[in-house]
Order: C-alpha cells, then structure tokens, then sequence
C-alpha cells in the first residue's frame, strides 16, 4: 500500500511541474511578444559551438533581445551569420560591437554587445543587406588562442636563435673564453702581492691628493691675492703709460711752438750775417788792391795846386 501511494506522489509532482514549465514557456513567450523588436544582422569570423537560438543578448549585462537565427553566410563560408532580435529603443549605434561570452561557470554562450562611443551616430541599414550589420569583436577564448599562438611562435623563434647562437663554433669560443678567465683569475691570484703594493700605492696617491685638495683653498687665496696685485700692477703701469701719453703730447706741441717762434729768426739772422760776410769780403778784397783806401778813402781828395789827378 506505501509503494502505491509513492508512485502517485510522483505523479502528482511530474504533472505539476510539466504544467509549470509550460506556463513558464507561455509567460515567457507571451512577454516576449508583447514586446517590440527590431533585427540586426552581425557576421562572426570564429566558431559559435554553444550558441542556440533564442540565446539572450545582453547589452552590458543587461538582457535586450534575442539570437532568433543561426546559419552560416553563403558569400563567406568562414563566417557566421547571426540575426538579432533587440528591443525597440535600445541604443544601438556604429560604435555597437557584438562578442560571444559565456556566462558564468555553467558556460552558457551569449552574444555581449558594448559601446565603444557614448556620442555615436545610430546604426542604419547599409545597401546590399537586409538587416542594420553590428561590427562583431572576437571573443575571449580567440583573443586568448590567438596571445598563445604568438607566445608560442615567440618561444620558437627565441629557440631558434639561442640554437643559432650556441652552435659548435660559438660553443668553443665560449669555452675558450672561460678558459681565458681562469687563467686570468690565476695570473692575478700569483701575482697577489705585486697588486697588494699597487694598492698602497694608490692609496700613498690618494692620500696626497686629499692633502692638495685640502690645501687647494689657501693656494687658491694666494692666486686670488696674486692676481689682485697684478690686476693694480697693470692699472698702474697703464695710468702712467697714459701720463707718458699726454706729456709726449705737450712736449711735441711745446717744440712746435719753439720751431714756430725760433727758426724764422734764426734765418733772418744767418741772412743778415751772409750779407755782413759779403760786405767784409768786399772790403777785404779792396783793401787789398788798394791800401790806401784806409788813409784817403775811397774818394780821393781834390788835388791841389800844380796835382794832377
């Protein structure tokens, strides 16, 4: 009698919740309806295993349609091609991208749409297509696949080019250049000592710049104080090459003057005394041809009587 009563327990509870999802489906239908959509077309260049028809379409998150057709595109066999139902008076502008998501951890796939552009002018329908086209994006597990392919190509080519640089013949002119070190590291470990006395050196060196630079600021004095008394040396010698200059200048103006006042009576002196020796000449000359001349003069006397002249 208690397994009779299990099995309509049962029944009772399969009949409720068929009625259950039906009315369900016919709330959801009906809601749908009353509902005022408008189709977009979107074209995905990748897979879209797990994407049914009447999956939902979120605008960021938000659900504001429908995927009511899946098929491929018949000018582009490596695409997909979608048709989205979205509610009258979603803001669906060129700037509208579309992208698989899955939601969630039970993996649900649904088309993600985003603005790129909060100013963007509205989607229209371009020539050649039924429905406005939103640009698509490509999803996350391709943006993945694709960063993995290019790591993985990276990885090879670094492999390559360390195969390329190890080679045999790089490998031996490592391997002699390690050799080279150890030697070298030997050469300096034998000749300890020597360095040991080049580093006392050094430090004799530095120490004795370290007592010039401390004495570097009284020299620099001493330059200083030096440099000043030239500085007047010069200041002095230049005064005194002025007062030269200006004393040369009165001594040529004085001695200009002196020609200037002197020499024309010194000519008319030496004229007057050229004139005064030609005179002396003269008489010099006359009193020798006539002596006389001293006692009677140049005139001579009226003779007296019985004289001739």
């Amino acid at each position: 009698m208690e397994s009779k009563v299990n099995y309509t327990l049962v029944g009772l509870f399969v009949i409720v919740l068929g009625i259950a999802a039906v009315l369900t489906a016919y709330w959801m239908t009906a809601a749908r309806h009353d509902k005022v959509y408008n189709k977009y077309l979107v074209f995905m260049n990748e897979a879209v295993a797990g994407l049914n028809s009447q999956a939902p379409v979120k605008f960021n998150g938000v659900t504001v349609g429908y995927v009511e057709n899946i098929q491929l595109n018949i000018n582009n066999p490596q695409q997909v091609r979608l048709v989205l139902s979205i509610e009258q008076g979603t803001p669906i502008t060129t700037s509208t991208v579309a992208t698989l998501m899955a939601q969630g951890i039970t993996g649900i796939t649904y088309v993600g749409l985003k603005a790129k552009s909060a100013h963007a002018p509205t989607l229209t329908k371009r020539p050649g297509h039924q429905y406005p086209v939103i640009t698509s994006e490509p999803s996350l597990l391709v943006q993945l696949d694709a960063a993995v392919r290019d790591v993985t190509t990276d990885i090879k080519d670094i492999s390559n080019s360390f195969k390329n640089v190890f080679d045999k013949q790089n490998t031996q002119a490592i391997k002699q250049t390690l050799q080279n070190v150890q030697t070298f590291t030997k050469t300096l470990s034998d000749n300890s000592k020597h360095m040991d006395q080049m580093i006392k050196h050094a430090d004799t060196l530095f120490g004795n710049a370290s007592k010039a630079s401390k004495d570097l600021p009284n020299v620099m004095k001493q330059v200083n104080v030096t440099l000043h008394k030239v500085q007047d040396m010069t200041s002095s010698i230049t005064r005194a090459s002025n007062q030269f200059n200006k004393t040369m200048t009165s001594s040529r103006a004085a001695v200009q003057n002196i020609s200037n006042q002197a020499v024309p009576g010194a000519v008319g002196l030496i004229t007057r005394l050229d004139s005064v020796a030609n005179n002396l000449q003269a008489v010099s000359k006359e009193l020798r041809q006539n002596p006389s001349v001293l006692i009677r003069g140049r005139i001579a006397p009226t003779p007296g009587p019985g004289e001739k002249r």
